[in-house]
């Protein structure tokens, strides 16, 4: 299902964890030893995994694409059993639910874009809105050559987390990116 990952991608997910190492260093990050990068990254692992499997298959490609995007290295089989552990542990909520949710990162951002708007003023980026962006993109280069089926997944888990920054987010900010 999925294709090697661009240029443009990589920088945006480079861009994304340049951002959380930002929110770490002016102290809003996650603390306790734990980086924003990493609470990141295991999200987008989520994302990839669940997506992957949303046409009931993770196919070699899928295992490359998460090499490409996250340089997390499994093989179709690992991330086959990773996935199957996600469900039975409800890290992924089984199918119907996973869609249903705001990742948590995202809701922290929201949270956190506000709290940097409310002691600066300054609404010139969202963390959360960029963040959004990078969902997006990985979704659609990952599910370029999926069915309408498994792209309606996205785009409804994608107006979801869209919608979510738009009635949350304490300044006018919007996502600006095409949810397809």
């Amino acid at each position: 299902m999925a294709i090697n990952m661009s240029t443009k991608l990589a920088d945006k997910v480079n861009q994304a964890y340049g951002l959380c190492d930002e929110l770490d260093g002016l102290g809003y990050g996650i603390g306790y030893g734990y980086k924003e990068r990493d609470s990141l990254k295991a999200e987008f692992v989520t994302f990839i995994l669940y997506f992957s499997m949303a046409d009931g298959e993770i196919t070699d490609k899928d295992a490359e694409f998460l090499k490409d995007c996250l340089d997390v290295e499994q093989d179709k089989e690992m991330m086959t059993n990773l996935y199957n552990v996600m469900c039975r542990d409800n890290i992924v909520y089984q199918e119907k639910d996973y869609g249903a949710q705001v990742p948590a990162t995202i809701l922290s951002y929201v949270d956190k874009d506000n709290r940097i708007y409310a002691s600066s003023g300054d609404d010139s980026k969202s963390v959360a809105g960029f963040v959004a962006d990078v969902y997006n993109s990985i979704g659609n280069e990952l599910l370029a050559d999926a069915s309408d089926e498994v792209k309606s997944k996205l785009s409804l888990f994608m107006n979801r987390i869209v919608d979510y920054i738009h009635e949350n987010l304490a300044y006018d900010n919007p996502c600006d990116f095409d949810v397809k």
